[in-house]
């Protein structure tokens, strides 16, 4: 009588599975890699708007690392100002620093607002729109005269 082992057949049960999970995170990582090459490269447009307030959101991972982000509110909608290399972007906080709450801007931007996951358009840049309330590119306190 023949010895027949079920320790390869077993062993091949493994591999198929393990192959199935190395195969979805493939995917899976495949799949972010091109939303995010999707969301940075889409609805690129440019929106005249008036700033109303702005600020830098930070989250904190629990172990002791920080993520931030800057967050730019407007009469039309939110914007998010972070960096992008796609778009070869590295001035996020100077962008963020020349906006000033009352002045309108054309703020050119992409990418697609989605609620649930928190996700805004992103600037690319913006341009100062001289109106009577914002005749200067400064903030409320410089612009009044004395």
């Amino acid at each position: 009588m023949a010895f027949r082992s079920n320790f390869n057949h077993r062993a091949g049960r493994g591999n198929g599975f393990h192959a199935l999970v190395i195969g979805a995170m493939a995917v899976g990582f495949a799949v972010a890699v091109g939303s995010s090459f999707h969301y940075q490269t889409t609805g690129k447009e440019t929106v005249r708007a008036m700033v109303t307030d702005k600020e830098r959101q930070v989250s904190s991972d629990g172990e002791g690392g920080s993520t931030s982000k800057y967050i730019v509110f407007t009469d039309k909608e939110v914007f998010e100002n972070s960096d992008s290399m796609i778009r070869g972007k590295w001035r996020s906080s100077d962008v963020q620093g020349k906006l000033h709450a009352g002045c309108t801007y054309d703020f050119n931007v992409y990418g697609f607002r989605n609620g649930p996951f928190s996700i805004y358009r992103n600037i690319v840049d913006a341009q100062h729109v001289k109106t009577d309330a914002c005749p200067t590119n400064k903030p409320a306190a410089a612009r009044t005269p004395q």
